[in-house]
């Protein structure tokens, strides 16, 4: 929830021009790919070479 509520406010390229806009998006879009590594972290687990599996 915290990355994407990052991605909302810190990075609101919709409402700038020019560079800095492409550089807001690059950094919203890869806020948003965060979220989908940790979702997919939630469904798959640690796996084999975690911590918790000692």
């Amino acid at each position: 929830m915290y990355t994407l509520g990052a991605a909302f406010i810190g990075h609101h390229y919709w409402n700038m021009t020019g560079a800095m806009q492409y550089d807001n998006m690059i950094h919203f879009y890869k806020n948003i790919s965060i979220i989908g590594g940790l979702l997919l972290l939630c469904v798959t687990g640690a796996g084999k070479y975690s911590l918790d599996r000692r």
